[in-house]
């Protein structure tokens, strides 16, 4: 709440230092305050495609009797909002409001697996997994979400209809989805874990032992 405010009166003093009162400073109050509504407003929508991809994810859940059936996922992601907004617990969260139970783990591609590795119940209590008790944390299979770019206009137009078309909003929304649950066997769990550990695992890994 501070960090706008803050912004605000070192932009204010900076212009009243260096320019004199008169157009010339009002011209820079104007640009300052449209670059601040476009950047926030830039940074909302890239909230909005987290969302989206979100609720792709969550259909996703809601139709594989796979990953139903199952606890413990791997998901690779294309790409990710700018925002940094998808992580294992927000995963978690929206597998929470899809079967209203806490029993899963979705990590957030490779980096995640730290949270396999060092899995402790009361270290991640309130991450949506507190009825999460896999002791060994074997992964049982690969999520590929394969997120196009959205694009702003797009995300706007996709906001308008979630606001004023729900079922057109939920027909183009799905239309983007291209996800695709691969199972793997322990063994290629394990060895998903140990290449994590020893810093050796890249995207080419995953790849070749879910897609060949």
């Amino acid at each position: 709440m501070l960090l706008g405010t803050g912004i605000a009166l070192l932009a204010y003093y900076v212009v009243k230092i260096f320019i004199k009162k008169g157009v010339t400073s009002r011209i820079c109050y104007g640009l300052i305050i449209a670059s601040g509504i476009l950047h926030m407003n830039k940074m909302y929508l890239f909230y909005q495609q987290d969302w989206y991809s979100q609720l792709r994810f969550m259909n996703e859940i809601a139709e594989s009797q796979y990953i139903r059936d199952h606890d413990t996922f791997l998901c690779i992601f294309d790409r990710l909002p700018a925002t940094g907004g998808t992580r294992f617990y927000s995963l978690n969260g929206a597998s929470r409001e899809v079967t209203g139970q806490q029993t899963k783990l979705f990590m957030c591609g490779i980096s995640e697996l730290t949270v396999g590795v060092a899995y402790n119940k009361w270290l991640h209590h309130g991450y949506n997994m507190d009825d999460y008790t896999q002791a060994d944390t074997t992964i049982d299979g690969v999520i590929f979400i394969r997120d196009k770019d959205m694009g702003l206009r797009e995300t706007v137009s996709m906001k308008w209809d979630e606001l004023f078309n729900r079922d057109r909003f939920w027909d183009r929304n799905l239309g983007w989805k291209d996800i695709v649950c691969v199972p793997i066997d322990k063994e290629n769990s394990e060895m998903i874990y140990k290449l994590y550990k020893e810093g050796r695992l890249g995207m080419g890994d995953i790849e070749e032992m879910c897609l060949r």
